[in-house]
């Protein structure tokens, strides 16, 4: 069901055709009412004009309760229930403009926020991009992203990422960026595209999580394993190492040779040392390996026979 919205015009009409009603109702009363005195007996002129007055007031009130004053009340009332939802609707509105000042500022207070147009340019910049990029906002708004680009990403990662999110998708991924002074640093992006009606992207807000001191530590972590692995490679020793957290273990290159693989012939996994064994020796083994990790000895050291490629045990 359509509203229709009422004009000036229809409500002039509305008024012409009442005062039309009224005047055809109060002629037609007032000539009955001239026909009833003439046939009633003759009496003075202040009680037949008091008895017109009345019978003309009774006959009339009817007529302008349904046409004048009952439209109004329930005009009256229309119009206040109106306003009441009126400012219930603007008390919503506001209660959630609060709402999203309250988000918004929150999301602030943790991430890097920003929002560009289909091109790239960015169009919005909060206080976090600006600290962690140096650069002012004004210095930001205006520019396309490759402003920030440090260049460790190929171009094809960046097309996997346009081709995501031009598609209405949401895009998860690490970007490195360049900061003004040149500095690198690290951000954990999404990206969300807003799409208009026809299914289309208009822009895109990319909401970044510092994670340049994880990204730091996963680097000293790589050198340093690869640090261990050189210097035990360079003893002469075999060695292992096994996370009994996650099950993996560490095989060195000279370890898997002695027993006549070749690097990639050997998973990093405990089980491919602990199938190795010898049926014989793995209990044993295992409760050293127990009791050391209970504290209750300060090492284990232990002999035990483990098989070679060529089936043989050494």
């Amino acid at each position: 069901m359509k509203n229709k919205t009422i004009t000036s015009q229809d409500r002039f009409q509305s008024v012409i055709w009442l005062l039309i009603i009224l005047a055809g109702s109060v002629f037609l009363i007032e000539t009955l009412l001239m026909i009833l005195l003439a046939i009633l007996p003759p009496m003075s002129e202040v009680d037949s004009m008091l008895l017109d007055a009345s019978l003309l007031s009774v006959l009339l009130f009817p007529i302008f309760y349904f046409l004048v004053f009952r439209p109004l009340m329930l005009s009256i009332s229309v119009r206040r229930q109106s306003e009441s939802a009126l400012r219930e609707s603007q008390a919503q509105a506001m209660r959630a403009l609060e709402e999203l000042r309250h988000q918004k500022f929150a999301l602030d207070q943790h991430a890097i926020v920003g929002i560009a147009d289909v091109r790239g340019v960015i169009l919005y910049a909060n206080d976090q991009f600006c600290a962690i990029s140096g650069y002012s906002r004004e210095e930001l708004l205006g520019q396309d992203h490759r402003i920030l680009n440090s260049g460790i990403h190929p171009k094809a990662y960046f097309r996997e990422m346009y081709r995501t999110i031009a598609t209405g998708a949401v895009w998860h991924g690490e970007f490195c960026n360049k900061a003004k002074d040149g500095h690198l640093y690290w951000v954990n992006t999404t990206i969300v595209p807003y799409m208009d009606e026809h299914n289309k992207p208009t822009q895109y807000i990319s909401m970044r999580t510092d994670i340049t001191e994880r990204k730091q530590a996963e680097s000293n972590l790589k050198k340093s394993e690869e640090l261990w692995k050189f210097a035990l490679e360079g003893s002469g020793d075999g060695v292992w190492d096994w996370n009994f957290q996650t099950g993996e273990a560490q095989f060195t290159k000279l370890w898997k040779e002695m027993l006549g693989f070749s690097e990639t012939e050997i998973e990093n996994k405990a089980s491919e040392w602990e199938r190795r064994v010898h049926p014989h020796d793995l209990p044993v083994v295992f409760d050293a390996l127990h009791a050391h990790m209970e504290g209750k000895t300060h090492s284990a050291t232990i002999e035990f026979r483990m098989r070679c490629k060529d089936g043989s045990w050494k």
